[in-house]
């Protein structure tokens, strides 16, 4: 179940920057997943939305077990 979750990971790395806000891992831990480390969700969301306004994201406040669905409108 791990490599497949890594390289579930490694697959989304590849397309996009993986933003990661956790009170679980070190910042180090963090880069050394290949992802950016986010001390305060709310004002990096923030400060994204200051720089483009029609910007998309995907919260998954359950990680792995989160099973998200694209929907067009």
């Amino acid at each position: 179940q791990d490599q497949w979750q890594v390289q579930i990971l490694s697959q989304i790395a590849k397309k996009s920057k993986i933003n990661l806000y956790t009170e679980g891992l070190s910042g180090k831990e963090i880069k050394n997943a290949f992802m950016f480390n986010v001390p305060d969700p709310q004002k990096f969301i923030n400060s994204k939305i200051k720089e483009n306004e029609n910007i998309r994201g995907c919260v998954l406040p359950e990680g792995p077990i989160t099973i998200p669905i694209l929907k067009n409108n």
